[in-house]
């Protein structure tokens, strides 16, 4: 058989994914827009990167997962993996620190249990996160706020608690109801200034917690209050985020988060 003529086998299942660049116009349907940190779409939707291994592969979350699958397989010694089982073996053993061969590694009792990878290029972000027994999880964001942004860590806690997976569990707390009286401290609008920019977030009570959110920037949750200590209030939420009002004292409390803080108005 020429090789012309032969049919592309696609052993993963990655059916939907190529290393394409720029992807074609016949795949327009495929793509979607990039935006940077200030809510920018990025210039002709994303870049074009000649760096294919790096950079250069155009995929979706089914896809990412069927390569994990995939490597899972082969660590599990199905017949026709994509790898054969010792090549799986040396992907998932420790090389250096807690890497593999391009995987991050995820030990319980000494002993590797799953791998993971976070990455991004320009205007987008992505994780993935799986277990050798085939449980696991991929997100895909189009935003370079996407990767550690509450969003991502939000859908990656909530994936986590319902399907029993060791990746970014909230620890559990005790946390305090608040009284609708007592939070009147805490509730209103708080600024937020950054280089020249505003941002408004609203707080209120909810669910004996308080509720927070921005469409733009962080999306709407209830956060439950630890504790007071030293004039400051350290609220969090199901998903691990957090945190704290300071200066309550004054009457004109302070919102700490972001490494920014908001002044009520």
């Amino acid at each position: 058989m020429k090789s012309a003529d032969r049919k592309p086998t696609v052993p993963t299942g990655m059916t939907e994914s190529s290393f394409q660049q720029p992807l074609g116009l016949d795949r327009s349907r495929d793509r979607v827009t990039g935006y940077l940190e200030e809510l920018q779409p990025v210039a002709h939707q994303f870049h074009a990167h000649p760096e294919m291994a790096a950079a250069g592969l155009w995929t979706n979350p089914t896809d990412l997962a069927n390569f994990a699958l995939a490597v899972t397989q082969a660590w599990q010694g199905q017949e026709g993996a994509l790898l054969s089982h010792d090549m799986a073996k040396d992907f998932l053993t420790i090389q250096k620190g807690t890497w593999g061969l391009g995987f991050q590694l995820h030990k319980k009792d000494e002993k590797v249990i799953g791998f993971s990878h976070t990455g991004g290029t320009v205007g987008f972000r992505s994780a993935l996160f799986m277990l050798l027994d085939g449980r696991g999880v991929a997100i895909m964001t189009n935003s370079d706020t996407g990767r550690g942004a509450p969003v991502m860590r939000s859908l990656l806690s909530t994936v986590s608690s319902l399907y029993d997976l060791p990746f970014n569990r909230p620890e559990q707390k005790d946390w305090v109801a608040l009284k609708e009286d007592e939070v009147s401290i805490y509730s209103g609008v708080y600024r937020f200034t950054n280089e020249g920019e505003t941002a408004d977030f609203k707080v209120y009570f909810e669910d004996e917690g308080i509720s927070i959110g921005h469409p733009q920037f962080l999306p709407r949750a209830t956060y439950y209050l630890e504790k007071i200590e030293n004039d400051r209030a350290y609220f969090f939420n199901e998903s691990g985020d957090s945190f704290q009002f300071s200066q309550m004292e004054t009457g004109v409390p302070v919102l700490n988060m972001f490494d920014l803080k908001g002044i009520k108005q």
